[in-house]
């Protein structure tokens, strides 16, 4: 990939700004309204835009690298700086839509471009922007999500996004590609701008789900990450028959389905476990052990800071669909607490047990199902991050009043 100069970074900034507002004026009206034109603005037809609103959407076409070139040189960039950006270097790029990549400052870090006729494919300038902004469209949705009550809506394709955005779902981003390339440094870009909760929309395709359970691994695993919950594909396709309606969707919409349907990430991690381990038969001693070494596999490798989290949303699920009783460590494991639970982060098994529960964020019915696990008998002391009495824990999310982290 082309990656952008920085020999002078103010003059850079503004000429990307310039390049991507030469590229939107001819997607509105080019001089030379050719068949590829007609073809770009008949794929934005096509995919939900309005084009009597293209001003107002941050998408351009490129015809050829002539008519881009001399406007840049007519706004006063010299020939030397024009070259030293390698906007224009790419041979691939005449004939696409195209649009920048900004960062929490709207600072454009990137381009994207895509060919009409091939969306799938999609050509960065720079791919180091994911690092940087962490997800594409960071620039409209941290003021909707930073101090608010909404969720970052996290989905795959930047097209989604700048399409929901369009429909007034302001809290909307983008991975850019599969939810499993999402890093834990994304993940942790995403939490150092101050988002503390993010929902995954997963779409009904396999690789999607399987995609999605990766991205919550490695959400699991990051020194730092927001809290990760999934809208799952039954929830979708239960207001639209597929994906491509509800990305035109309002966004009251959106907020009526995060407050019946989501469900915490590590929640759905363990039905993903389940379903994997048991399949279409019934329980067997094989599956059940399967199933609990899958679980204490990710148990350990999930960050120590996560384990409040991990024994809310995550084995209580697992156990009662194996029939374990959550007192009864005896009776699903040897003792597995009693190790360090994480081979991440710096705490030890000892810290480990007297860590206080972590908030149960998520209002929703299946929550709640889960954030209260059979009480364990007294003879067996509750496992790490057990509530172990209402008087203990804040009124709205049972989550210890001492450290409370309710982010609502």
């Amino acid at each position: 990939m082309t990656a952008f100069a920085t020999h002078s970074e103010p003059v850079t900034d503004t000429l990307r700004e310039a390049f991507f507002r030469h590229t939107q004026a001819l997607l509105a009206a080019a001089d030379d309204r050719d068949d590829a034109w007609r073809a770009a603005r008949a794929c934005l037809h096509q995919r939900g835009f309005d084009l009597r609103k293209l001003d107002l959407l941050p998408v351009g076409y490129l015809p050829s690298v002539e008519p881009i070139w001399q406007r840049l040189l007519h706004d006063g960039f010299s020939a030397d700086e024009i070259r030293a950006s390698n906007l224009l270097a790419d041979s691939r790029l005449p004939g696409r839509l195209i649009g920048p990549i900004r960062d929490a400052s709207r600072r454009i870090i990137s381009f994207w471009a895509r060919q009409p006729q091939n969306l799938e494919r999609c050509l960065y300038l720079s791919t180091d922007w994911k690092e940087q902004a962490g997800v594409f469209g960071i620039d409209v949705a941290l003021a909707a999500v930073v101090g608010g009550r909404q969720d970052l809506l996290i989905v795959e394709d930047l097209w989604d996004a700048l399409l929901l955005q369009a429909h007034g779902c302001q809290n909307v981003a983008a991975i850019g590609n599969s939810p499993a390339e999402i890093s834990p440094q994304r993940w942790e870009r995403l939490d150092e701008l101050g988002i503390h909760r993010v929902t995954l929309v997963v779409d009904s395709f396999h690789e999607s789900h399987e995609a999605t359970l990766a991205a919550i691994r490695q959400a699991a695993s990051s020194r730092r990450s927001p809290a990760i919950y999934v809208l799952p594909p039954a929830a979708v396709h239960g207001v639209w028959q597929s994906w491509q309606q509800g990305r035109a969707a309002e966004p009251e919409t959106f907020e009526r389905l995060l407050a019946a349907h989501r469900i915490h990430g590590f929640h759905y991690l363990a039905l993903g476990l389940i379903a994997l381990a048991k399949g279409e038969a019934a329980w067997t001693d094989a599956s059940r052990c399967a199933a609990l070494a899958e679980g204490r596999k990710f148990y350990a490798a999930a960050h120590q800071r996560n384990v409040p989290q991990l024994d809310v949303f995550f084995l209580p699920p697992l156990l009662e669909a194996l029939g374990l009783n959550w007192g009864n460590r005896v009776a699903w494991s040897d003792s597995w607490l009693e190790d360090t639970p994480s081979s991440n982060g710096s705490g030890s098994a000892e810290t480990t047990k007297t860590s206080p529960a972590a908030p149960a964020e998520d209002s929703s019915p299946e929550a709640s199902a889960v954030s209260n696990p059979p009480e364990p008998a007294s003879a067996v002391p509750a496992p790490i991050g057990r509530p172990r009495g209402a008087s203990e824990f804040c009124d709205f999310h049972q989550c210890d009043r001492v450290v409370c982290l309710c982010w609502d």
